[in-house]
């Protein structure tokens, strides 16, 4: 009732009688019960909003007036009133001052009282500067003196209402960590050309199918829609939509960003309960910088936004982190890789997959990344920044070039560097990749240039071999390579 009629009491053709029933629903009943059923219609909506309830017997008779004066018949001379417990109209205390604070104005209690008759208010007479309203039975919406006050604003009219600046008090606040951080994330990301994205939480069941690898979401028990009722455990999935809703629409040239929440079921296996992370989510899509007379087209590749991953850290004044392949499958697997910092898997980043982009319609490639910004946080707040000022003395430039398994990964001789340097290396850097005539097959070449320096003196070239082959010897060891 109050929804929806059914079909063994609706009229037909031959219909001779009829018996009216007028009504008023509780409207937080009506409400569950419309969500509940997936059943929203024009009943549903007027009366989970409020109707008046002393109208009911007045919309009984002027609906049967309207029936005899179109289809004509003959009323019946009884009717039922059935009025269990009387819905008392709303007493509200409102007080003269608090009325002028708000709206910066000197109404006497003699105006607020005329106004709120104007719209069926009873008043009573209170001590002091204070008034008892009664609002009427159809407006159910006013039930708190702030919204007396809307109403007296409204009929004593805007225009009327002096403007003036308001009274702030100004105080020094200290911004908390958190919003540093994700503060100077956004300057990074808009220098480098980015875009800031805001996304639905919300997951359909089919982008949960091709991001959840078979991972639980979180359930809402009162969704918008059928289309939202998981909550998201990624952002890439929001963003994407963006991409495409972009691209359909003539823009090819992509690059988006997003800070917010991720939702897991919690580990209690409580129903309900959920466990809440922040992340941080990026993808790029068309050319990596505009056209010109320098250079021609060149699109985004996964270099591009390995960059992008690294300019963030390195905007944080943290340590870049170590790669390894991806095990994704919503990602290309030649095209992606893990983003590790200290053994732990924080994020990840590539090229997604061609299949995943038939199925959300994507006809151009995109780029993606996700970060823990957890993890990022803790990283952020204890990094120790210390000025190391610059070398008076010259530096001494070493390059090598080792052969090693194809398999073998950058990150992993970066890690075996930075386990064997000493304190007189100054940095050290990949330069080339090679592989092809010359090399073995199933080998591929890698050369690397360390910069040497000290800030108490000129190095001798003794002390340079020394410790550059010290450094070479141990990193060919671990890494199963040979010189070139």
């Amino acid at each position: 009732a109050g929804i929806m009629g059914g079909m063994n009491s609706g009229v037909r053709d031959d219909t001779d009688t009829i018996v009216l029933e007028s009504a008023y629903f509780d409207p937080i009943s009506i409400r569950r019960t419309s969500k509940r059923l997936g059943l929203v219609t024009e009943s549903s909506k007027r009366f989970e909003k409020g109707v008046d309830p002393e109208g009911v017997i007045l919309a009984l008779h002027r609906l049967t007036q309207i029936i005899l004066k179109v289809a004509g018949g003959r009323p019946s001379a009884d009717w039922v009133d059935i009025y269990p417990q009387n819905i008392l109209p709303e007493d509200i205390q409102l007080s003269l001052d608090y009325v002028n604070r708000l709206l910066g104005t000197s109404i006497t209690k003699r105006d607020a009282v005329r106004l709120l008759k104007l719209i069926g208010c009873k008043t009573k007479n209170a001590r002091g500067k204070r008034i008892s309203v009664s609002s009427p039975p159809w407006r159910p919406d006013l039930t708190r003196p702030v919204d007396l006050v809307e109403e007296i604003a409204r009929l004593y009219g805007y225009k009327n209402i002096p403007e003036h600046m308001p009274y702030v008090l100004c105080h020094s606040v200290q911004v908390p960590p958190r919003l540093k951080l994700e503060e100077k994330i956004r300057t990074v990301l808009s220098t480098l050309g980015f875009y800031e994205a805001v996304s639905w939480s919300f997951l359909s069941d089919s982008d949960a199918q091709i991001f959840s690898e078979g991972e639980g979401h979180v359930e809402l028990l009162n969704p918008l829609n059928a289309e939202s009722r998981l909550m998201r455990r990624w952002i890439v999935p929001g963003l994407l939509k963006a991409v495409s809703y972009n691209i359909n629409r003539g823009i090819k040239d992509i690059s988006l960003f997003e800070m917010g929440k991720v939702f897991a079921p919690r580990e209690s296996g409580v129903a309900g309960e959920a466990d809440e992370h922040y992340h941080l989510a990026g993808a790029m899509s068309g050319l990596a910088s505009p056209k010109n007379w320098e250079q021609g087209k060149r699109p985004i590749d996964i270099i591009d936004v390995k960059e992008v991953v690294f300019s963030i850290f390195g905007g944080l004044r943290i340590q870049p982190p170590l790669v390894s392949p991806s095990r994704h499958q919503f990602l290309d697997k030649d095209d992606s890789f893990l983003i590790v910092y200290d053994g732990n898997e924080i994020g990840w980043c590539g090229r997604l997959d061609n299949e995943v982009l038939k199925r959300l319609d994507i006809p151009s490639p995109v780029y993606v990344f996700e970060i823990r910004l957890d993890e990022l946080f803790s990283m952020y707040i204890n990094r120790k920044v210390v000025f190391k000022p610059f070398s008076r003395f010259p530096f001494v430039v070493r390059d090598v070039a080792m052969v090693v398994d194809s398999s073998v990964l950058h990150g992993t001789i970066m890690q075996s560097f930075n386990r064997h340097i000493n304190k007189l290396v100054q940095c050290v850097e990949l330069f080339d990749i090679y592989s092809g005539e010359g090399i073995p097959k199933g080998k591929k070449s890698m050369a690397y240039r360390l910069v040497f320096g000290s800030s108490e003196g000129t190095l001798t070239d003794k002390e340079v071999d020394e410790a550059f082959w010290g450094i070479v010897s141990k990193v060919l060891a671990d890494v199963g390579g040979v010189l070139r």
